[in-house]
């Protein structure tokens, strides 16, 4: 269908204000993982939707109370019409036990069969955990680091098993999180002692659980995936973070502060340092085969960025991020990738939109 006879809504996640049930700290890491940039990366999508001549574009402030009635007014606008002729740019990718909304609206805009972008529930879910993702990789054979869930109840015994199975440097990482919250310089442990003193650390601000695997000191790379088996998968030219090479080996990780500091995706890159370096082709055909099996594993659909870790020549999967950060901006991983794509920021718009029309509604297994 033409770009100039479909309608888009932008449904932008807002914390949910009042919430009786939930406490939010308002001045909390994550209150800023959400907010920062949030509304100019929304109007950067309606002004890329609107170069492609989109028919209009509304932005939708989405939260955990109204969700419901947001669609039944979408719905309403458009009754007896096709459901071809609006589309539904959803950006609700809270893990909603920070107040923000996520699984819920997706699995109500599936209920009732509408046009959406980035990735289906099932998809959305999955790689919400680490563990539980990185256990799916490991099944389906695709190179990710082994790890150790760590038990609240009994630290010892976990890091005992994490010092069987793995070595150190370890790095100790929260289950649930996004935007590098709840990494820091002591995320990485070289000893026991280290290990248990940041395992008591993160308890006591995480209640999703951590985990710990080994830490991998090679190249970092990130990769943006789309589409799906059905509607043909796009793999975008690889990325790689460029650290600061005055850095010791174990230092080379985006911490929450290096990500939040105005660095941006260079992470502690110096004044004039390279954001990116060329690849050699057969690392960068490694890597894509890696990416593509891994969000084929997990029944990729939609959009994702996959980041990668190598330690010698081993190249392993960290983690595979659906529905990722839309922001076109240069300090930005999508803003980069882009920029080195063939593909500007009203193309790749429409690319999802295009994936969102082509959708077939079906239970994932």
């Amino acid at each position: 269908m033409m770009s100039n006879l479909v309608s888009v809504h932008i449904l932008l996640g807002c914390l949910t204000n009042n919430d009786e049930d939930r406490e939010i700290e308002l001045n909390s890491n994550a209150m800023l993982c959400n907010e920062y940039g949030r509304l100019d990366n929304c109007n950067d999508i309606k002004t890329a939707l609107l170069e492609y001549r989109y028919k209009d574009v509304f932005i939708e402030l989405v939260t955990l109370k109204n969700y419901n009635n947001i669609l039944d007014s979408i719905e309403k606008i458009y009754f007896n019409k096709s459901k071809d002729l609006f589309v539904l740019f959803n950006l609700c990718d809270g893990t909603e036990t920070d107040g923000y909304p996520g699984i819920s609206i997706l699995l109500e805009i599936e209920r009732r069969q509408l046009h959406f972008t980035g990735s289906d529930s099932y998809f959305f879910q999955i790689t919400t955990s680490k563990p539980n993702l990185k256990r799916i990789l490991q099944s389906k054979s695709v190179p990710t680091s082994n790890f150790i869930e760590v038990d609240k109840n009994n630290p010892e015994k976990s890091l005992d098993q994490a010092e069987k199975l793995l070595s150190y440097p370890m790095i100790i990482k929260p289950s649930i999180a996004y935007a590098s919250l709840h990494i820091s310089n002591k995320s990485v442990v070289n000893n026991r002692e280290e290990a248990l003193i940041q395992i008591e650390t993160m308890f006591k601000i995480i209640n999703e659980g951590i985990f710990i695997e080994k830490y991998l000191s090679g190249h970092e790379y990130t990769v943006l995936i789309t589409g799906d088996e059905e509607n043909e998968i796009k793999i975008f030219p690889v990325l790689e973070r460029i650290f600061n090479s005055k850095l010791k080996l174990n230092e080379r990780l985006l911490t929450f502060e290096t990500y939040w500091s105005g660095y941006g995706y260079n992470g502690y890159a110096i004044q004039g340092e390279k954001l990116r370096q060329s690849i050699p082709v057969k690392s960068d055909e490694q890597i894509e085969s890696i990416v593509r099996n891994a969000y084929i594993a997990l029944n990729g659909n939609g959009y994702a960025r996959v980041d990668i870790r190598t330690e010698g020549t081993n190249i392993y999967v960290l983690e595979v991020n659906a529905n990722c950060s839309i922001g076109f901006g240069n300090n930005t991983p999508l803003g980069e990738i882009l920029d080195i794509s063939s593909y500007t920021p009203p193309q790749f718009v429409h690319h999802l939109i295009q994936l969102a029309l082509n959708r077939n509604f079906k239970e994932k297994k």
